[in-house]
């Protein structure tokens, strides 16, 4: 069972789109430009970054070297090299601190001035590899976060700002496509030189994003979340008179082409806005249809669900052995498997009919058992044939093992890997036993509606994700394996399945009360034995065994009860080897399993208003994160 779980878990991972999670993203980044008037741009960035991290690397970029060559034709205002500045100088590196107050208006407050180094630093922080290249420079700031500050950088970008006949425009990309996180908050503030009550502004990247006049001086671009990798562009149209010293022009009117980009980049959002939009409505549609069937299948099985468990047998406790099955087919109707605990409780099962003797091993320090067998088999059951056979005759001597020789036996890999043959041939053989007693009926008709309605639920995540809904992939996930792992797990009893369980559980609270009924209340003491067989299986063995210690302490001073010294001293040896059988098989199914598992031999072989589209398009941009 735990084998289909995870197939169904890695199944589902397997299916699963790839998606750029930031396990530790970006808090905050905020960047602020002030167009000169000679053209530069005066830049201001703080960010501040969650999670842990030794400092921020940032690139950043004042030319698009791919940009195509502006030769004054309406497509080069969709992106071009004039659009490109010329040169970077970073005028200073900082922190500032993060407390309660830390704001946009916190670049302002700086704690700390970082000096330049080069090469590898001798110290953790408040320093700053920079190192220039032929289209912009790569920052890599020294600020572990046990600082508990934010990143700031201010910078020149020279010659950024065009000039066309008629208007000036900036059109520049705030981050490339190579910033490696997410950004829980983007904001960027653009001041023009002086006001301007005319200007025009845009903002390009993906379409969650919104840019407004603040007033006739400036505007604001913001995200409340934006996605690594995602270029983003900013661009205003403004009076070129605010710009006299400017000196890139273009030598043609822009403004009637500045238009004509935009309203083409504008008429594509809105397209893709209403596509999304018109995707968004059919998957709720469907996630509706889905919703009834997926409740209605819910509550169809959760009904007939408890209607299998009702059986007629409503005692609280039961004082018999419900029926005549070994303890391995007990294990199988209660867990629909067969596995360790059914092992020993089929060698204390033997030593309780007499067919293994059980004496203490005197020669050794150390408490050992010696189990001997008595040579018979006519009576056995093809599992405890099975059972002599792993213990004596695999293990054993054929006649005789010791319990710490079971123990340590799967140690080596040649007995590991016959230990395991027969363990998994005894599993074969209980397995078989279960399912000849008829326990369960076939899966019906309402966990069948399940699993369907859970792989729809697959289909569902899967499509939820396509359209950027993660957290409504995340909880349906999450409650689809939730379903599918109750839903395979449920166990459907026949009528006698039902009575059986009903009563091997009366049994079991009985079993647990042990110690509360008086003495002449409790079962003839030689039950005892076998009661503790089919408590190795019922999970309460050393419960019972604690609790049958202080009534045998209590009935050896009772002269109503005359059994003789020898059948005490074995039922105290009975009761102190049952807890040592347990554990010893627990350790050689492990041990051998290790075993097998260490010697195994690996190989390899090598077969196998809102933002509108298009930014990075411009001057400018560049990434960063954190190492």
């Amino acid at each position: 069972m735990k084998r289909k779980i995870l197939l169904f878990l890695i199944t589902c991972l397997l299916l699963s789109p790839v998606f750029v999670w930031a396990k530790e993203p970006t808090d905050k980044f905020y960047m602020d430009i002030t167009i000169l008037e000679n053209g530069d741009l005066k830049v201001k960035e703080l960010v501040s970054l969650s999670g842990n991290y030794n400092g921020w690397k940032r690139t950043i970029e004042f030319a698009n070297l791919g940009a195509q060559q502006f030769t004054g034709i309406e497509s080069d205002f969709d992106g071009s090299s004039i659009y490109n500045g010329t040169a970077i100088v970073i005028d200073q590196v900082a922190d500032v601190k993060i407390d309660s107050s830390f704001s946009f208006d916190s670049m302002n407050q700086l704690n700390r001035i970082y000096r330049k180094v080069t090469g590898s630093p001798n110290v953790a922080y408040q320093v700053y590899e920079e190192n220039t290249n032929i289209n912009g420079v790569d920052l890599k700031i020294y600020n572990p976060s046990q600082m508990k500050t934010a990143f700031y950088i201010e910078y020149t970008i020279s010659d950024a700002v065009v000039v066309h006949e008629d208007v000036a425009e900036l059109a520049w990309n705030l981050l490339g496509d190579s910033y490696q996180e997410n950004i829980g908050s983007f904001e960027v503030r653009v001041h023009l030189p002086e006001e301007d009550s005319d200007y025009r502004v845009w903002l390009k990247g993906p379409l969650n994003g919104e840019v407004q006049r603040r007033d006739s001086k400036t505007a604001v671009a913001t995200y409340n979340f934006l996605g690594a990798y995602n270029p983003v562009t900013i661009r205003m149209m403004f009076d070129k008179s605010l710009v006299p010293t400017a000196t890139k022009y273009s030598r043609v009117n822009g403004k009637s082409f500045i238009l004509a980009s935009e309203k083409r980049a504008a008429d594509q959002a809105n397209a893709e806005r209403k596509r999304l939009q018109e995707q968004n409505a059919t998957f709720y549609r469907w996630l509706t249809i889905w919703g009834i069937f997926f409740i209605g299948s819910l509550v169809y099985f959760y009904f007939e669900r408890k209607k299998n468990r009702k059986a007629h047998f409503n005692q609280d406790y039961y004082r018999e052995f419900p029926a005549e099955y070994g303890p391995e087919v007990l294990e199988y109707l209660l867990e629909k498997n067969v596995g360790e605990d059914a092992l020993s409780a089929c060698i204390l099962s033997l030593v309780e009919k007499k067919v293994l003797e059980v004496s203490e091993d005197k020669s050794k320090k150390t408490k050992d058992y010696i189990f001997t067998w008595n040579g018979q088999e006519d009576n056995l059951s093809e599992v405890e044939k099975e059972v002599i056979h792993l213990l004596i005759q695999e293990v054993g001597n054929g006649t005789s093992v010791t319990l710490s020789a079971f123990k340590r036996y799967g140690n080596s890999y040649s007995h590991a890997n016959s230990f395991m043959k027969s363990y998994r041939h005894f599993i074969s053989l209980s397995t078989k036993a279960g399912k000849k007693e008829e326990f369960f009926q076939p899966a019906p008709f309402s966990l069948v509606l399940v699993i369907i309605a859970c792989l729809l639920g697959i289909y569902m995540v899967l499509y939820s994700f396509s359209l950027d809904f993660i957290l409504i992939g995340i909880v349906l996930m999450i409650l689809l394996i939730l379903t599918f792992v109750i839903a395979i797990t449920t166990k459907f009893y026949t009528e006698k399945g039902r009575e059986d369980l009903a009563k091997w559980k009366a049994l079991k609270h009985f079993l647990e009360d042990f110690s509360t009924f008086d003495k002449k209340e409790l079962p003839e003491v030689p039950l005892w034995s076998k009661y503790l067989v089919y408590a190795t299986v019922l999970g309460c063995a050393e419960t019972l065994e604690k609790q049958m210690k202080v009534k045998i302490d209590e009935m050896q001073m009772d002269e109503t009860f005359t059994y003789d010294t020898i059948f005490w001293n074995r039922m105290y040896l009975y009761h102190s080897v049952s807890h040592s059988v347990t554990q010893s098989v627990h350790s050689a199914v492990a041990s051998s399993r290790s075993s097998i598992s260490s010697s195994s031999s690996s190989s390899s072989g090598g077969f196998g208003g809102g933002a509108s589209f298009g930014g990075g398009s411009f001057g400018g941009g560049g990434g960063g994160g954190r190492f």
